[in-house]
């Protein structure tokens, strides 16, 4: 005969994502997550919320720069630029988590410290040479 089961213990887990669109109150949110129980914060991440505009001056930037540098190289090749070939984006948009932290309880919110995030865009155009 089996013996019975018994419950000795148990553990709950809950995962929350929260987006702070005003970085100020980011040391306040954190401050108000332990107070409420939290116990273990960890991937705090910081990115732009609306990255289009950024990315379009990336993307021009970066064709202006392809153009230069192919005008360059024909130059010193003795060759001429013909019509252009081909355009292609290479799109790196994994997430990247900027900061890590872990947040104990303090009379004060912790303090944030800013960084930097960065919008590239790379492209490769190919060229006829006449």
């Amino acid at each position: 005969m089996a013996c019975p089961q018994r419950v000795v213990g148990y553990e709950v887990s809950n995962t929350v994502n929260v987006t702070v669109e005003d970085f100020g109150k980011t040391g306040a949110v954190l401050d108000a997550l332990v107070s409420s129980g939290s116990n273990q914060i960890d991937n705090i991440g910081f990115s732009i919320h609306d990255t289009s505009a950024l990315l379009k001056q990336a993307r021009e930037a970066a064709v202006k720069d392809a153009i230069d540098r192919a005008r360059t190289y024909a130059n010193v090749a003795g060759v001429t630029l013909g019509r252009i070939l081909s355009i292609q984006e290479s799109v790196n948009d994994q997430p990247r988590p900027l900061y890590r932290a872990m947040a104990m309880m303090a009379e004060a919110p912790p303090p944030i410290a800013g960084g930097e995030e960065s919008v590239s865009a790379n492209v490769t155009i190919t060229w006829e040479i006449q």
